[in-house]
């Protein structure tokens, strides 16, 4: 699966946080427990720690938890999504090496995957090919990203994980507009840094060493509903909900604390802003 070229990946940044991600799915499906099944992550890792181990982060507890609640709670969300809609389609935006197209797609489900040049790159160097795939390169930064994804009538769910608490607070309000012109009737399902959480990187140590900080954050989706009226806040799980799958209960004594301290995963849905009218 991995190639020769894997040092040519070029990953630093905020690109690389997205093998902390796949470590974390990797450790976890090889383990006893396996809340989650991700046997490409495993392969891919495994190559990787033969080939190439200065290449892997090694994610600390908190990383590792936050990783594996945020799978479980997305996978859910699309899970519902595609038994409702198996002909629909999932746009990831900031996609990394997100294998869902593997794990929880069906032979009906088209995936469009939109990442910077470098982590596209690495998608294709490190995933299968598979005809329901696409993999965009693009700047979300840029409003222009848009116009590479084809109209289509078919029911629309965007993932957006991993991405918004690393840009700035201009990019991250475009985004919604131009996610808002571009596919109204949409489903948006986001992960929500908490606005506690904005500037303090070095809770989670492979993100800091990276040189990487948290930038954007909210303490609820519905925050985004007040700022952005068109994303209509249906609901949302936050992430400590999840903790005590994962953590020792013992070990989660100041639970509303982590609670305000940890992500939220939104779900919305996009009215039109001449519905809105």
């Amino acid at each position: 699966m991995v190639d020769n070229d894997s040092q040519q990946l070029g990953l630093s940044g905020v690109a690389h946080t997205m093998l902390t991600t796949m470590a974390v799915r990797a450790k976890e499906t090889a383990s006893a427990r396996a809340l989650i099944s991700d046997p490409l992550a495993v392969e891919i890792i495994q190559r990787l720690e033969r080939e190439q181990p200065e290449l892997l982060p090694e994610p600390n507890e908190a990383t590792f938890r936050g990783v594996v609640a945020r799978t479980l709670v997305i996978d859910e969300e699309i899970a519902t999504f595609l038994a409702a809609h198996p002909q629909g389609r999932v746009i990831n935006l900031g996609a990394g090496l997100d294998t869902r197209p593997w794990r929880l797609g069906t032979s009906e489900t088209a995936w469009i995957n939109a990442d910077l040049p470098p982590v596209i790159n690495a998608r294709r160097r490190l995933l299968p090919a598979s005809q329901r795939v696409t993999d965009i390169a693009v700047d979300l930064c840029q409003p222009q990203w848009a116009d590479q994804i084809p109209l289509s009538d078919a029911p629309t769910l965007i993932l957006l994980e991993g991405l918004l608490m690393f840009l700035p607070e201009g990019c991250v309000n475009q985004l919604w507009q131009t996610i808002a012109a571009r596919f109204p009737g949409a489903t948006v399902v986001a992960d929500l840094l908490s606005d506690l959480a904005v500037g303090k990187s070095q809770f989670a140590a492979s993100v800091h060493k990276q040189g990487v900080q948290f930038t954007w954050g909210v303490a609820t989706g519905k925050n985004v509903s007040e700022l952005h009226p068109e994303f209509t806040w249906l609901h949302e799980t936050n992430l400590a909900d999840k903790f005590h799958l994962i953590t020792p209960p013992h070990l989660l004594e100041d639970l509303p604390g982590l609670r305000r301290m940890s992500n939220n995963i939104a779900t919305f849905t996009i009215t039109s802003s001449s519905a809105l009218a």
